[in-house]
């Protein structure tokens, strides 16, 4: 789920950047170990599993300041564990895909006084850290365009309209014209006192200019502030380049030409461990991994661990990215899992089909929905769908035509009558009170809707482990550079993974 409190873009600096073709089969096919069968895999899935890999991620977000996010010793931590774990069966080629990226952040909350008013503010994520004291320059139209800045703007604080363009370009556009800092107005008319939060000036660096200082003010609030103001700015807040790590686990045995992709991500926010967003996503895979390790595939299997997800999905990204044609031809599916345990969960799938929220996914994706449906269904379980918006680390591979599937308990979202009559639970709260939050912890999750996801995760993936028989060809596509760019700034720009979202979009 989306970070606000530490974000990152990545640059694509590759340094042990050991992204592999897929490996070849080179006969680890064990006479003794039986085909794998979905059922029989399933039930090799228990509660007892989860709760001994969630108690290790508590434990190294206790002993790491309460979180295990990006660029912090408790991240750095879950990496080790993460990788000690794939290499206990050798049934894995386990491999760590380094780059470098921004981290950005915030250690201070933000400050913004014009005219000797202090006003309440929301800082976008990537804003340059700093305190600028000078005076308010209204800047006319919406501050897209260099002409729109007049040249008194020039060592000054540029005040300017929220709207057309996105906050990145805006503030750029303005460092170009030389202002010192920037103040962004709101323009919602439902809720005039309130800052636009939430936000992101997204990946740096900017071919149009530098970032800078800058906070967000309400509508009422840029009414109130006469040009010429006298006013100060302070942002208390870090970008710095770090280098992280995917880790990407392949069976030795199995097709390398059809290799079943499983993805969960292994940062948690800044405020807390993070334990079901996502390590319920990644103690489900590495369940999975340690259960599939007793049998033979005949289609091989690859689980990616994610890293820095919550800064919009950058180690997704990357990993997609930097795959040849050669190597992304021989991906036919990513399954996703991702929040799994939310104490006052739904069970939903993607909506692969469409049918639900009228965005499909490329071909295969309405299978891959089936097949979960039809684990629950076997088991008299309600499954509804989900938006198919790409906000979590299957992003990246249907925007280049790779179909996928996932599982999802929900998060900030409010549960439903409905909803409460199907699954139980609190109509009127949401699915993850916890969401984001420090009590994203151990005593905060639900152990049966995990066991449930868990085990239809290992179903799906055992279905197209054994056969891949009736499922679409590849038709997946490397990403043009230009296509790189339209996704990254779309990714970094929107908080993802709302059920009831209508899809990413950049900030404007």
């Amino acid at each position: 789920m989306r970070c606000t409190a530490c974000t990152t873009v990545a640059l694509g600096l590759g340094l042990a950047a050991s992204v592999q073709a897929a490996p070849s089969n080179d006969g680890y096919k064990h006479s003794k170990k039986p085909d794998v069968e979905p059922h029989a895999l399933v039930e090799q899935i228990y509660e007892s599993d989860l709760r001994a890999g969630a108690y290790v991620l508590q434990g190294i977000a206790t002993e790491n300041n309460n979180t295990r996010a990006f660029g912090t010793p408790g991240h750095e931590a879950t990496l080790d564990y993460i990788r000690a774990e794939l290499g206990k069966s050798g049934y894995y080629k386990v491999t760590t895909q380094e780059f470098e990226t921004y981290n950005y952040t915030p250690f201070g909350n933000s400050t913004f006084e014009a005219g000797g008013t202090v006003y309440p503010v929301a800082t976008p994520e990537f804003s340059l850290g700093g305190e600028v004291s000078a005076t308010i320059v209204k800047v006319a139209n919406l501050g897209c365009e260099p002409s729109d800045y007049p040249a008194s703007v020039a060592g000054q604080i540029a005040l300017i309209a929220r709207g057309t363009c996105e906050f990145g370009l805006k503030v750029a556009v303005a460092q170009s014209q030389g202002a010192a800092a920037v103040v962004i107005s709101n323009n919602d008319e439902e809720d005039p006192d309130a800052p636009a939060a939430s936000v992101t000036l997204s990946a740096p660096p900017r071919p149009e200019g530098e970032y800078l200082p800058t906070v967000s003010i309400s509508l009422n609030a840029a009414a109130a502030i006469q040009d010429g103001a006298q006013a100060s700015i302070g942002v208390f807040a870090e970008t710095k380049l770090v280098t992280t790590a995917n880790i990407i686990a392949d069976t030795h045995t199995g097709d390398p030409n059809n290799v079943i992709v499983l993805t969960s991500h292994t940062d948690s926010v800044l405020a807390g461990p993070g334990i079901n967003d996502d390590g319920s996503g990644t103690v489900a895979l590495l369940t999975l991994a340690s259960k599939l390790s007793m049998y033979n595939v005949k289609n091989a299997v690859r689980f990616i661990f994610c890293t820095a997800e919550e800064a919009g999905l950058i180690g997704s990204t990357y990993y997609v990215e930097n795959l040849s044609q050669s190597e992304l031809s021989k991906i036919r599916m990513d399954l996703n899992f991702d929040m799994l345990a939310s104490p006052n969960y739904v069970f939903t799938s993607f909506d692969g089909s469409g049918a639900a929220f009228g965005q499909a996914g490329p071909d295969g994706s309405a299978q891959i929905e089936d097949v979960f449906q039809k684990f629950f269904a076997a088991r008299d379980i309600p499954l509804n769908a989900t938006a198919f918006d790409g906000r979590s680390d299957y992003g990246p591979f249907i925007d280049v035509g790779i179909p996928a599937g996932g599982l999802f308990t929900g998060a900030e979202e409010i549960k439903t009558e409905r909803e409460a009559s199907l699954w139980g639970g609190q109509a009127g709260v949401a699915l993850d009170v916890n969401y984001h939050k420090v009590g994203d912890d151990i005593n905060n999750l639900n152990y049966y809707a995990w066991l449930v996801n868990a085990k239809g995760a290992a179903y799906t993936m055992a279905t197209y482990a054994k056969s891949l028989q009736g499922f679409p060809a590849n038709n997946a596509t490397v990403a043009t550079p230009e296509r790189k760019r339209s996704i990254q700034h779309r990714r970094s720009a929107e908080k993802h993974h709302s059920e009831h979202a209508c899809g990413p979009k950049p900030i404007i």
